[in-house]
């Protein structure tokens, strides 16, 4: 499947319940980047309108001005037909189409002011589903879901339990409602709803409810509300996507290829394995440590560790050629050079690290490791492919 992400984020273009598309932007491309798909801007609408009448498979699209559907001068006077285009193309091509706060397509705009289309726009969208809700926002508190949990902690993105939601929405039918990532009983604050071969995210939270501890910020979208909004919708996006893929394939799909086997497979598996503030360091503070992260001890003690990331087989010993030296130089730089703490102004020593790679490990090159730094004092563990494979398929389960 392609791994691309589109976001609509055109300036002069109106946008509703938004502080600035631009925020939500730069959220989802944070995110996007960090596991391993790449964000291409869609910022004017000629380039949108190319997008829809020229329809690529299998891509997510965010649209980051909020309740409001950017719509192509072209299509103007015709917002029915150009609502059901989409419709289409998430249905035929395998669209992914994110909508990250309130009611989906409930004004179009060109430019500004808004054309307020109401709940027509999301009726139509959904026109031939058979899907049916009722046509109101309904203010209720929604609990965070299973996959929810399992999404946040993926991506390591710190989310409510349980939220105030001003646009959940009421099914007449929930069959082809796919995910959930905030709901109470019939009502879903933020969902996937299966259209054809893709799907539509809702997301019904909206930033006068999150603004509602600071009454002075009622009703009032601010940067704050439009990251956390983009933040909801692009963990859930990516994590509904990578589930429609086995981990398999992802891992057999990433083993080849450094960045992806870091960020599909490592990273996430790091995290669902209970590893806390895992951080990429390639390209910057490395020292023979591709990634960090820390455990906590018994007595909440810090536990420091260095991931060194490889895909391909680690063979050979000293004597002979192989890669081993490359990696002993390594193993010392990563235990003997502090890494900046992001949690806190303080440099960290790694304690323990781990070898891992795509691909194996000999024995014989494990004996060699361990014989050349027991002089560190240090632990140093190792992870083939075939273990990577079996722990990522164990995390991966979600239902």
């Amino acid at each position: 499947m392609s791994q691309v992400v589109h976001a609509i984020c055109i300036e002069g273009v109106s946008h509703s319940w938004i502080n600035n598309p631009e925020n939500v932007f730069s959220e989802v491309s944070q995110i996007a980047n960090e596991s391993g798909f790449s964000v291409t801007p869609i910022n004017d609408l000629e380039a949108l309108d190319d997008l829809i009448r020229t329809p690529q498979n299998n891509i997510i699209i965010v649209n980051c001005h909020g309740e409001t559907m950017p719509i192509p001068r072209s299509w103007q006077n015709n917002w029915q037909g150009y609502l059901q285009r989409i419709s289409e193309n998430v249905r035929s091509y395998g669209w992914f189409f994110v909508s990250v706060t309130g009611i989906p397509f409930f004004y179009c705009s060109p430019s500004e002011p808004n054309q307020d289309i109401g709940f027509q726009g999301l009726n139509t969208f959904l026109l031939g589903t058979n899907i049916r809700f009722d046509p109101r926002g309904y203010v209720t508190l929604v609990e965070l879901s299973r996959f929810g949990k399992y999404s946040s902690k993926k991506y390591e993105r710190n989310v409510p339990d349980t939220i105030l939601c001003s646009r959940a929405l009421r099914f007449d039918q929930t069959t082809s409602i796919t995910r959930t990532f905030y709901s109470s009983g019939p009502y879903f604050g933020v969902c996937a709803i299966e259209v054809g071969k893709g799907f539509l995210i809702h997301n019904g939270l909206m930033a006068d409810l999150l603004n509602r501890r600071d009454p002075s910020r009622l009703d009032e979208p601010t940067e704050e509300t439009d990251r956390f909004l983009a933040r909801i919708s692009a963990i859930f996006a990516l994590s509904i996507k990578d589930s429609l893929i086995t981990a398999k394939e992802i891992f057999e799909t990433s083993k080849d290829i450094e960045e992806l086997f870091r960020k599909r497979v490592i990273i996430p598996l790091l995290r669902l394995k209970g590893f806390t503030h895992v951080t990429d360091l390639q390209g910057s503070d490395e020292h023979g440590r591709d990634v960090v992260g820390y455990l906590s001890d018994g007595f909440d003690n810090r536990i420091n560790f260095g991931f060194q990331l490889k895909i391909k087989q680690i063979h050979g010993n000293l004597s002979r050629r192989g890669n081993i030296r490359t990696i002993l130089t390594q193993l010392q730089e990563a235990f003997s050079t502090p890494f900046r703490d992001t949690l806190t102004p303080q440099n960290r020593q790694i304690h323990q690290m781990y070898v891992i790679t795509s691909k194996n490990i000999t024995a014989p090159a494990q004996r060699t490791i361990i014989q050349e730094t027991r002089d560190l004092g240090k632990y140093i563990h190792f992870m083939d492919g075939e273990l990577v494979l079996q722990e990522f398929l164990k995390v991966s389960g979600i239902t």
